[in-house]
């Protein structure tokens, strides 16, 4: 499902918050599928694909890619779990879809031809509609009915004319309305700026895919200079917060507890300072690395071990904790987490299952799972011990698990798990630190 700014605030009844927003969701899902099946019908005419892509877009990554992206589209509106943020493309796909139903709509409706208009856009369920009345105490009783022509005090308006469009009831907040005409002066303007060595606020990567193509072509030249700015920061942060808050040791004697307790730290240094780095797993990846080499670890980079999740390519981990230039006393690997839902947790356990398994052919006895954690604050812990109790019954190929405990943290947004698996006769720990980065 697609959320909106006021999920959640429809009502004080969250039951219903949610009835309703599956409710918008399911007439949006109608529209798309409407759209989608009368280009099937006309073999994708070029101008019926303008309709809701951009002609640089349609033109720069074919058909083909359009298709997956309505069809991406279609799979997260027929989801349980609910997402905060949608890529802009599919945005813009999204609101130029209902706005082409919205016209054909109006057309109809002008026309007289109901049926018609309650193909486009249904009227609201009548149940839903008496949940919705009696949550707000709208209800009239019979004989006092007064035709003010406010669906507040009359049902049967709310029934037949609410939610008609993008601007009804409930659709205010739904997409932010994205003008394309404006992206490329503001991307323009943002190169201009790191021509000169300036950092831009903004993540540029986002709005790619509605550049215009000499502007997407100017910004393929700079996006190097733009990462080494970013890189240039982020060393700067790190090292003025080294300098304030952690002693370097020049020779690290290495203990798992001492180790543990270091990651928890710089986890924590990374919640206060992801402001100024880019977004994105990799870039928090080297700024813990970072500070655990001024720690006084030694620690390796990305290293290429064992086997891919698809055992034809050679692994890669995010990278190592080592005790000699050779020997590695501890693996690190990330990942990101949006929320619960099946395909998250088959992302975390597969994550899990490389750790102890495909990348770990030699045996490392200790692994550090971090995962960056992106939900509301009020959802973090109960996201944390849904991840514990899918541990708790999760087997690992042959790696069982056999002892499981929390390590209390004094901050309430930083979680850490010890699972010690059993495999053979040998054993292996692993940390699963759970990190909440935003909302």
């Amino acid at each position: 499902m697609i959320s909106t700014d006021r999920e959640g605030q429809y009502t004080k009844t969250q039951d219903l918050n949610r009835e309703i927003l599956l409710w918008i969701n399911q007439r949006i899902l109608s529209l798309v599928i409407m759209y989608k099946d009368l280009g099937d019908d006309d073999e994708w005419d070029d101008e019926y694909l303008k309709i809701c892509f951009p002609r640089t877009f349609i033109e720069d990554n074919g058909i083909e890619k359009c298709l997956r992206i309505l069809d991406d589209i279609i799979d997260i509106l027929q989801a349980d779990y609910i997402r905060r943020e949608l890529k802009l493309i599919y945005r813009y796909v999204l609101i130029n879809i209902v706005e082409h139903f919205q016209c054909l709509y109006e057309d109809a409706k002008m026309c007289g031809d109901e049926e018609l208009c309650n193909i486009y856009f249904p009227p609201v369920d009548e149940e839903l509609v008496k949940k919705i009345y009696k949550e707000f105490g709208y209800e009239l009783k019979k004989g006092e009915e007064k035709k003010s022509g406010d669906y507040k005090t009359e049902p049967e308006l709310l029934i037949k004319y609410g939610l008609e469009d993008i601007d009804g009831l409930f659709w205010d907040d739904v997409f932010d309305n994205t003008e394309i005409e404006f992206i490329d002066p503001f991307i323009e303007e943002c190169i201009d700026k790191i021509e000169q060595g300036e950092l831009v606020p903004w993540d540029l990567e986002y709005y790619i895919d509605l550049m215009s193509r000499p502007t997407k072509e100017r910004y393929y030249k700079v996006r190097p200079l733009l990462n080494k700015i970013y890189e240039e920061i982020a060393n700067n942060k790190a090292n003025q917060i080294i300098n304030t808050y952690i002693h370097t040791d020049t020779k690290k004697c290495l203990n798992k507890e001492e180790l543990l307790k270091d990651i928890c730290l710089a986890c924590r240094i990374l919640q206060g300072s992801k402001e100024s780095l880019k977004e994105g797993e990799n870039n928090y990846n080297t700024y813990i690395r970072d500070l655990l080499r001024n720690k006084g670890y030694n620690v390796s980079d990305q290293t290429l071990r064992g086997q891919s999740e698809s055992k034809k390519q050679i692994g890669e981990i995010d990278f190592e904790i080592m005790e000699t230039t050779e020997i590695p006393f501890a693996i690190f690997e990330a990942l990101n987490i949006n929320g619960f839902c099946s395909s998250q947790k088959e992302y975390f356990i597969n994550h899990l299952t490389k750790l102890l398994d495909n990348y770990n052919p030699i045996g490392v006895s200790i692994s550090f799972l971090v995962s960056y954690v992106k939900c509301r604050k009020n959802k973090f812990n109960e996201c944390c011990d849904n991840y514990k109790k899918l541990l708790e019954k999760s087997n690992v190929i042959e790696f069982v698990p056999f002892h499981i405990r929390e390590h209390q943290q004094t901050e309430q947004y930083l979680y850490c798990l010890e699972c010690n698996y059993l495999c053979g006769k040998s054993t292996f720990t692993v940390y699963n630190i759970f990190v909440h980065i935003n909302e």
